[in-house]
């Protein structure tokens, strides 16, 4: 098991490269579009659960959840752009990821 430091580091990259993933999401679709707002909602549902699993030290899992976050955005706007799925469609994929 690797120690806290790696876990922490690991999670705080996770949180920088959802930021920046969201952020592509704002420049391309808007700040206030539902698809960023979705988006946005769907991480923060993904901060809530890796934060519950650090609650019981299983920081594997709350790694796996965050790392699955990130891969969920950064295939949000193209599901969204080039596969033209509503914004609906576009969560409900992201929240299954």
């Amino acid at each position: 098991m690797p120690d806290l430091d790696t876990y922490f580091t690991a999670i705080e990259a996770l949180r920088v490269s959802a930021a920046a993933e969201l952020e592509v999401i704002a420049q391309a679709a808007g700040r206030d579009s539902p698809l960023h707002l979705r988006c946005q909602e769907a991480w923060r549902q993904r901060e809530a659960a890796a934060s519950l699993s650090l609650q019981f030290d299983d920081f594997d899992n709350a790694t796996e959840i965050l790392d699955r976050g990130v891969h969920s955005l950064q295939h949000a706007l193209d599901a969204a752009q080039r596969e033209h799925l509503p914004v609906e469609q576009v969560y409900a994929l992201i929240k299954s990821c």
